[in-house]
């Protein structure tokens, strides 16, 4: 979400309690260009991780291995990476994250900006132009645990 028109008496015209941050807890801030940016995590992204992690129980040792690399690691990573891009792009149009939020549904990057149409498509788009050197990360990984990820037709045979 680039732009948020909160109303009320907040003059950075963030919106005073959105959704995801009610049951956000903060759990660390990072900096982004000398901004100091908190990051918060939903309830719910804890139990999603639990339920992902017991769900592959039903399947053994090495598939509650891959659970957790791909529910937890990679999913959670490339979530926040994402959301690291919008904040970059609006903190580059001389704007501010406010707060990076991570949630089950994904990521909420509150930010603002004061500048025009062509700057809130760069802020659109910087969160998924983070996915193209990430994917080839995140294949790597995915290849290091498994013998076969995905064949060539790209149909998906997990071999472990």
């Amino acid at each position: 979400m680039n732009r948020n028109t909160g109303t009320g008496n907040n003059p950075a015209g963030v919106a005073d309690n959105p959704f995801p941050n009610q049951w956000a807890w903060q759990i660390g801030a990072i900096t982004l260009r000398g901004q100091r940016v908190p990051v918060k995590l939903h309830f719910l992204l804890p139990i999603f991780w639990v339920l992902s992690l017991l769900s592959g129980l039903a399947y053994g040792g090495t598939y509650i291995g891959f659970r957790f690399i791909v529910d937890v690691l990679i999913l959670f990573m490339t979530v926040f990476i994402h959301e690291m891009g919008h904040s970059l792009a609006a903190i580059q149009y001389s704007g501010k994250c406010h707060c990076i939020t991570l949630w089950p549904l994904g990521g909420f990057a509150e930010v603002t900006h004061e500048k025009g149409p062509k700057e809130d498509l760069w802020v659109s788009f910087a969160g998924p132009l983070t996915h193209i050197p990430m994917c080839a990360i995140w294949y790597g990984i995915v290849a290091a645990v498994v013998k076969r990820p995905f064949n060539i037709m790209g149909k998906q045979s997990f071999k472990f």
